[in-house]
Parts: structure tokens; sequence; C-alpha cells
């Protein structure tokens, strides 16, 4: 009967170690998981900002461009005179 109930007292001493054990990885897991969506988050709202921020430019400059003028490279590049030594 004594070896019984230490036999029971230890089994349960090594199942609440095991519990604690685990139970301290996964809330760490957690935490580490947690601070990693917060950074995807900032980063995400960073790139929704930079994003508006350069649509906005873009509309700016297509409202000073006349509606009817197709811009491309060739009309850069054909009215800029290049002088050669």
């Amino acid at each position: 009967m004594v070896l019984t109930n230490k036999q029971l007292i230890a089994s349960s001493a090594i199942t609440v170690f095991l519990f604690v054990a685990l139970s301290s990885t996964a809330f760490a897991e957690i935490a580490i998981q947690s601070r990693a969506q917060a950074q995807v988050a900032e980063q995400l709202a960073d790139f929704k900002r930079t994003a508006f921020e350069m649509r906005r430019e873009a509309d700016t400059l297509k409202s000073f461009t006349p509606h009817n003028v197709c811009i491309g490279r060739a009309t850069h590049t054909a009215g800029s005179p290049q002088e050669s030594p």
C-alpha cells in the first residue's frame, strides 16, 4: 500500500512537471507569434501608407498632363537636346 501511494505521488508529480513544461513552451510560442503578427501588421500598414502616397503623387502628376496626350519614353527623350563634344 505504501509503495502504491509513492508510485501515485511520483507519477502525479511527473505529470504535473510535464504539463508545466509543455504549457510554458506553448505560451512562449504564442508570445513569439503575437510579436511577429504585430510586426507584420505594422509593415503592412506602412506599405499601405506608402502606396497611398504614391497613388496621390501619381494622380497629381497626371493632373498636369493634358488628357488627350499619350506620354511615353519617346516623348521624354525626343525633345531633350543631347550635345556631343
